[in-house]
């Protein structure tokens, strides 16, 4: 769910145009209302389609999030860059770490459904033509990862513990 959610936030922007170029978890935030809903932060770094300045020989960006080709040249990206950056938070979100794509794409191992796995090695590609072109694929390829299988009704993980009070002591007259 955090990651469709997400993967709307960034594709909304692609819509308009614009490549987020920031999209890392210090820049992901849950809201404590609305049920924990997903809110894209940090758009200083935001490429306008009407106006960028070019930068060369700079980069920007987090490197552990921060696709191959924006740490060449950030001024010519397009939301492919984006698409790199949701791969590599979803293989964080899943795996608890970072991947390593020195290699090439990142594979997920074990377990995963083989929608995901295809979804984040396609994502994290080093090479932005084989990616998904723009977040709103990478919400689709989503939408085909089947939902894990639940054990049994939902139950609460709260519980309510009483402690019966104490008695005052009584007093010795």
């Amino acid at each position: 769910l955090v990651m469709k959610q997400l993967s709307s936030a960034v594709l909304a922007l692609h819509k308009r145009g614009m490549v987020h170029r920031f999209v890392r978890p210090s820049n992901v935030l849950l809201t404590a209302t609305q049920g924990g809903t997903v809110k894209l932060c940090d758009f200083s770094l935001v490429k306008l389609p009407e106006k960028n300045l070019p930068l060369p020989d700079h980069w920007m960006g987090d490197p552990a999030y921060t696709a191959p080709e924006q740490r060449e040249n950030a001024t010519a990206v397009n939301a492919a860059a984006d698409v790199y950056s949701l791969g590599v938070l979803a293989w964080r979100v899943l795996v608890g770490g970072l991947p390593d794509v020195s290699a090439g794409p990142a594979v997920l191992a074990g377990g995963f459904p083989s929608e995901l796995v295809d979804l984040v090695a396609a994502c994290t590609d080093p090479d932005p033509a084989r990616r998904p072109p723009h977040a709103g694929e990478v919400l689709a390829g989503l939408e085909r990862v089947p939902a894990p299988a639940r054990r049994g009704p939902a139950r609460p993980v709260v519980q309510v513990v009483t402690k019966p009070r104490s008695q005052p002591a009584a007093s010795a007259s």
